[in-house]
């Protein structure tokens, strides 16, 4: 979802002018702003959470907010920004499977 706001974002970067004529795309970049969320909290990433927020408020298809039109650009890259770093920050560490007392390992003795 992370690369799908990406991609909505840099869409959105070459082809319109206001926050306005987002539609789907606004749609996405929303979408994926509270999927990211939601992983930030899980980590406890709270300052993450507050940013992510946000993007979220900012790109909201429902309620568009008032933004210059020389802010725009400048907002979309930081945003396209956030995602790219949170793909890295953000991830999630694999559990470890607990080793069983019953398999035999290789070169194992008994004692």
């Amino acid at each position: 979802m992370t690369w799908l706001s990406v991609a909505a974002l840099v869409f959105s970067v070459f082809s319109r002018s206001n926050l306005g004529d987002l539609g789907v795309a606004g749609l996405v970049i929303c979408a994926g702003a509270i999927v990211v969320l939601t992983r930030a909290v899980r980590l406890q990433e709270y300052y993450w959470a507050i940013g992510l927020i946000a993007v979220a408020l900012l790109f909201n298809p429902v309620i568009v907010l008032p933004v210059s039109p020389t802010m725009i650009m400048g907002l979309e890259l930081a945003c396209m920004l956030t995602f790219l770093v949170s793909l890295f920050v953000l991830r999630t560490q694999p559990l470890l499977s607990v080793p069983s007392i019953t398999d035999r390992t290789p070169g194992s003795e008994s004692l």
